[in-house]
């Protein structure tokens, strides 16, 4: 994860073997954001999105991320 920089505008990288855990990256003032989102398809049928948390190792991490994840599916 540390080796996605940030460009122009914010883009999203997948998450391997994790459906729907997307890693966004974007430009802050404080330097390179990565946030973790989990996208998924409400009852309704709507595409929704949730922030899982802030990658700031050792604090939080994808182990982190995933066990999130888990818990929203």
């Amino acid at each position: 994860l540390g080796a996605l920089k940030p460009e122009t505008r914010p883009y999203f990288a997948t998450v391997d073997g994790c459906p729907g855990l997307r890693v966004k990256v974007a430009q802050s003032a404080k330097g390179t954001l990565r946030t973790f989102l989990y996208r998924y398809r409400a009852p309704d049928g709507r595409l929704e999105q949730k922030s899982i948390g802030h990658y700031d190792p050792p604090h939080f991490g994808l182990k982190d991320a995933r066990e999130r994840w888990r818990a929203f599916k």
